[in-house]
């Protein structure tokens, strides 16, 4: 379990560098929240992640920058 101190860096980390949508497809019934967090470092995401314990890390194929997100249906 994460102490105190690392919450509040990953709160505040995420509310600098985070972005929340709300999405639906045109044919699904139901919306769901994602979030995600872009990096050229993956340092930052492994830390936020190994607090979080949620989501996934993501490195893109066309761009040297990783990316956490983490979707969810409740």
């Amino acid at each position: 379990m994460a102490s105190d101190v690392e919450y509040s860096w990953a709160a505040g980390f995420f509310d600098g560098e985070g972005t929340t949508s709300v999405l639906k497809a045109q044919r699904d019934k139901y919306a769901y929240i994602r979030m995600g967090i872009s990096q050229k470092q993956l340092e930052p995401l492994e830390k936020f992640y190994g607090i979080v314990q949620k989501g996934k890390i993501y490195k893109s194929n066309t761009r040297n920058i990783y990316s956490w997100e983490y979707r969810d249906w409740e």
